[in-house]
């Protein structure tokens, strides 16, 4: 029975939905670059003709993308929101890697 408490953790460790970014922001920028700066820019701006064209798309740069947690990102990602369309085919390592890249890009 002592170990219930650390079975119990690591439960709650690696439960479903749980997520916890670590990636590569280097690998994040290549799948940025091929998967979504054709609508968020080449410089996660949104400042280019296909956002213009939307409506406009939010600056992943900008301190309120930034306040985002990291699940918050990466249901985002997951689920689209918006006129983002959902991008759920991507593996939870390139998820991860950008999440780190977009942390990486963050207005100082």
């Amino acid at each position: 029975m002592k170990n219930v408490p650390a079975i119990g953790l690591a439960l709650f460790l690696v439960a479903p939905g749980a997520f916890a970014a670590t990636g590569s922001a280097s690998a994040g920028k290549a799948t940025f670059k091929s998967r979504c700066a054709i609508c968020h820019g080449a410089d996660a701006s949104g400042n280019n003709a296909v956002a213009k064209s939307l409506g406009g798309i939010p600056d992943l740069r900008s301190k309120r993308i930034q306040a985002l947690t990291d699940v918050e990102i990466q249901r985002v990602i997951t689920e689209g929101r918006g006129k983002m369309p959902p991008q759920g085919n991507l593996s939870k390592s390139d998820i991860a890697n950008l999440i780190a890249f977009i942390r990486s890009i963050a207005v100082k």
